[in-house]
């Protein structure tokens, strides 16, 4: 009943009055389902959109009627009829459990939102509701028949992303479409160069998918699922504890990257304090033996193999394993799944003991476009599970975070559901305890969950399907399809944010190419007809305009260079802020656990436990060093925002793009400065204060103080040193970007100038050729300008839709 709970607070404000006058309509609302699919999702979706901010302006729409009509003949649009009738409904729905059917209507919900009858938080909020709905409707484990069985074992369906005919896919053809017919009316060189280069683009651009979950989450089990073959965790690449890059080419391949000179050195320093750090590097040495320098290099080695080779570098089984010296591994594969530009980012585990490996994995996995993050039933909502989840969407720039349960044909539906109800408030109880609790409801949200067999579909998918069936599973049962399903649309659909952003660029960027070369062609109409004299009279009154317009242009030049050493002093001044408050935090780090000691000693006679220490100095660290992140990032966006703006506000000839700058800084910022792999790498000094605190007795707690302080100033110079390097770079990496966008519209004057001289001289040689025919130039003006405002109109059509 939690579904029609969480429902009547959503819609109502309210608990469900109605629970009790409900009756089993089941057998009713499936037979009105065999008899007309469609139209019962359509009139559920619509029932399903009532509530209390609603219900008023749905009286007044024709199909709220109808809708209610065909669930409770002859009753009108009341509140009463229409609360039963929602109660019935998604009784109905929780006890069939038919993901394909709740997605169906899910659809719908969707379909409504877009035309504006309810608005996107709660038609989301109502998809939400549908999919957290456990997957029961399927056969029994001892009604699979024979026919079943033949039949599918002969249609094996294959693994595949919905591309086709998907938001991207008809986006691309259409852009392709607009370019063939481009060509024709197209003159200039430059433009027709621009638009040739589009294709290639759209061709090369990328969609990848990073695979997250604690080791034995059952990565491997669902990849080669969803490649339809044991490409992963198998004799060919057995035991793989590297993050792994899985990408398409004709021929299979592979390529191994080593860590280089400078990772390695921070990987022997950490093993002078961390045992598990120790063995780590005592046994990579050991395998390399003199071949050491070979594999660790100033700029990091790479090698390419055959994929038969990689369990000596990737396998910890393999007699001369050097797969400790291995920071990454990229996979070639000619599997359907990954064509088209799809990449999947396999990580080696959330609780990777090599503590710099799964720093290097974390913020690798927050460039990707889409996260799935799994996690077995019979092991889920770790701690590692529900700080990467509440990290992730906390200060990560990740619009949803797909939740895959793997394994659930180890339990039944009743302790499916327990796992993803305990996970919700293992994820709210986590955000109470960082203050982040009124945000756990909107975070709660953006998580979308999947219940999958994986080794079911395996089975299928590497024509075994006679074993997955045997035990109760088919294709559709095993979630694979669901998931292929929900991959697609968030990767290729109209949802998408990376397909919309490439698509729109694209529109962008060609409007721009029409539009230059209506202008010119509008220049070249008004010269038809003039002679010589006149046209040396215009490229005379051009010259002049052309030294008004450079010497606008210098002073656009100055005004960049001056904002680009403000911004760079500017960052100094914040890094000096940063240094302050960096030595607040160790002032406060050390005193709280100075305090704590103390308080415990005298109340207790005890010290602390190492765990609560811990998690005192990982709670410090991260709240304080979030909140010195978050006035950096404001700060230095608004100081990159206003200096964009004042260039741009004072030479208003030249109209510069500001918005990109500031996602750039933003998104920088979530990638490479995740708390997560912060917490990752406070453990040697964690040991160290715990080592600290267990050597100092009651007696000498003002040495404690100093030992405290000592290492505290240690550990923040640490972090401030990784602070710097990593500010450091998204300096240069903004300033460039800055001094790029600011450059773009001088590169388009100077083109302009070009053009219109180029224009003039022309004109002038045309003016001296009595063979020139300005009649049938203008008539071909005429029609190719026709095609491009054609062209135009539709690309602006495609942007509004």
């Amino acid at each position: 009943m939690s579904i029609i709970n969480d429902f009547f607070f959503l819609a109502w404000q309210r608990e469900p009055v109605c629970l009790g006058v409900v009756v089993d309509d089941g057998q009713i609302f499936s037979d009105m389902l065999d008899a007309d699919h469609e139209l019962f999702c359509d009139c559920t979706a619509i029932i399903l959109i009532a509530s209390q901010s609603s219900f008023a302006e749905l009286s007044k729409l024709t199909e709220p009627l109808q809708a209610i009509r065909y669930f409770a003949t002859g009753n009108s649009w009341e509140i009463t009829t229409i609360q039963d009738t929602q109660c019935k409904l998604l009784l109905f729905l929780d006890e069939r459990g038919d993901m394909s059917l709740n997605k169906q209507i899910g659809k719908r919900l969707d379909r409504i939102r877009k035309h504006g009858v309810v608005g996107y938080e709660t038609s989301r909020k109502l998809i939400s509701l549908l999919t957290l709905i456990p997957q029961r409707a399927t056969p029994s484990r001892t009604a699979v028949s024979r026919a079943t069985v033949s039949s599918t074992l002969s249609t094996d369906t294959q693994p595949t992303i919905a591309k086709d005919n998907s938001y991207y896919q008809r986006g691309q053809l259409l852009i392709l479409e607009m370019i063939d017919r481009l060509q024709g009316s197209i003159e200039s060189r430059e433009l027709l160069h621009t638009l040739e280069q589009i294709p290639a683009r759209l061709q090369d651009q990328k969609f990848s998918i990073g695979i997250t979950g604690v080791i034995n989450a059952g990565k491997s089990t669902m990849l080669n699922a969803l490649l339809g073959s044991e490409i992963l965790g198998t004799s060919i690449v057995p035991e793989t504890a590297n993050l792994t890059i899985i990408r398409y080419a004709k021929e299979p391949r592979a390529s191994v990257n080593f860590w280089d000179s400078a990772e390695w050195s921070a990987i022997e320093q950490s093993a002078t304090s961390i045992e598990s750090m120790r063995e780590f590097v005592d046994d990579a040495v050991s395998a390399a033996g003199e071949d050491l320098s070979r594999y660790i290099s100033l700029d990091g080695t790479t090698i390419d193999i055959d994929i038969e080779e990689l369990p000596s570098y990737t396998s910890a089984k393999d007699s001369d394993s050097r797969c400790n010296l291995v920071k990454s591994v990229e996979l070639y594969t000619d599997m359907e799944f990954v064509r088209d530009g799809v990449e999947i980012v396999d990580t080696p585990g959330l609780d990777d003991p090599i503590i710099h490996r799964e720093a290097i994995t974390k913020e690798y996995i927050y460039s990707c476009d889409l996260l799935c993050h799994l996690m077995s039933v019979s092991q889920s909502a770790t701690q590692k599970d529900i700080e990467f989840i509440t990290d992730t969407l906390l200060h990560h720039s990740v619009a949803e975070l797909l939740m895959v349960i793997t394994r659930i044909d180890s339990v039944d539906e009743h302790e499916l559901a327990e796992v993803i109800a305990y996970t919700k408030s293992s994820i709210i109880e986590r955000l109470k305890s960082t203050n982040q609790s009124v945000a756990s409801h909107s975070i709660i949200e953006r998580i979308h969950f999947i219940p999958i067999a994986g080794k079911m579909a395996l089975l299928h998918r590497t024509h075994r399907a006679k074993e997955a069936l045997s035990a109760g599973y088919d294709l559709q049962r095993s979630g694979i399809l669901e998931l292929e399903s929900y991959l697609g649309e968030v990767l290729f659909g109209d949802g998408s944010r990376k397909a919309r952003l490439i698509i729109d660029s694209t529109h962008i960027e060609i409007l721009h190419v029409i539009e230059a070369q209506l202008l010119s062609y509008s220049d070249e109409y008004s010269l038809l007809g003039k002679d010589h004299d006149q046209i040396a009279h215009e490229y005379e009154s051009y010259q002049e305009q052309i030294l008004q317009t450079r010497e606008e242009m210098a002073k656009l030049q100055h005004q960049i260079s001056h904002g680009r050493d403000d911004l760079h002093s500017y960052c100094d001044t914040l890094e000096s802020v940063v240094a302050t408050q960096m030595k607040s935090l160790q002032d406060r780090l050390k005193r709280r656990i100075y305090d704590d000691v103390s308080y415990e000693l005298r109340k207790n006679n005890n010290k602390p436990t190492q765990s609560r220490i811990a998690s005192m100095i990982q709670r410090a660290i991260s709240d304080g060093f979030v909140d010195i992140l978050r006035d950096y990032r404001y700060q230095f966006t608004k100081r990159v925002e206003e200096t964009l703006e004042r260039i741009d506000r004072d030479s208003a000839s030249f109209h510069i793009d500001t918005h990109d700058t500031i996602i750039n800084a933003k998104e920088f910022f979530e990638q490479h400065f995740s708390t997560t792999s912060l917490n990752s790498s406070l453990k040697p000094m964690i040991d160290d204060i715990n080592q600290i605190i267990a050597s100092h007795s009651q007696k000498e707690m003002p040495e404690l103080d100093i030992a405290l302080l000592g290492r505290f100033e240690i550990a923040i110079d640490e972090l401030y040193g990784r602070f710097a390097q990593r500010s450091g770079e998204l300096r240069e990496t903004l300033l460039a970007d800055f001094a790029l966008r600011c450059q773009a519209p001088l590169d388009r004057v100077e083109l302009e100038i070009s053009s219109r001289i180029s224009l003039l001289q022309e004109a002038s040689r045309r003016a001296n050729d009595h063979t020139f025919d300005a009649k049938a130039r203008a008539k071909t003006i005429d029609t190719k300008t026709a095609t491009l405002h054609s062209i135009k109109l539709e690309i602006e059509a495609e942007q509004s839709a």
